[in-house]
């Protein structure tokens, strides 16, 4: 079994590096709401951090996780057209996105992922390298459609 990774192995194992699909990874240290996270930003996409943090289930570090997220609206930006749309597409059955999820955590539509903190560096990297995939992705095929319905513009 493989060690239980920390945010200081996933920032010497991320920072620098150069992924599949070639996203530049830069990564630092960040605290939101008194919780440690990594800020991982890929090089041309700085308004989209990934922000990584390990959870540890009490008294089970064996099955700790390793989420990586990505902020995507604020709710308080879109209208209710908009909103409706972005949930009509984020819960039919046809838009499963490969090893992400959709959320609203504290009314922000959030694209996330997650895995064992025992993961291998390899299924790390791929982790990552799919969440910026799947986040270009999402921003494409939902940006055009919600500015259509509204005064909500990417910037």
């Amino acid at each position: 079994m493989s060690e239980t990774k920390t945010l200081d192995y996933l920032k010497e194992l991320l920072d620098g590096e150069i992924t599949e699909s070639g996203y530049k990874l830069n990564g630092d240290f960040s605290e939101v709401s008194g919780e440690d996270y990594l800020k991982i930003i890929a090089v041309d996409y700085e308004k989209y951090p990934v922000m990584a943090r390990v959870e540890h289930f009490e008294g089970q570090k064996k099955n700790s996780r390793i989420i990586f997220q990505v902020n995507l609206f604020n709710e308080k930006e879109l209208n209710k057209a908009q909103q409706n749309e972005l949930n009509k597409e984020f819960l039919t059955a046809n838009s499963i996105i490969d090893l992400s999820s959709v959320s609203i955590a504290n009314g922000v539509y959030i694209l996330f992922g997650e895995l064992s903190a025992t993961s291998s560096d390899e299924d790390i990297l791929i982790e990552v390298d799919t969440l910026l995939n799947n986040l270009l992705n999402v921003l494409d095929d939902l940006l055009e459609r919600v500015e259509n319905l509204g005064d909500y513009k990417y910037a």
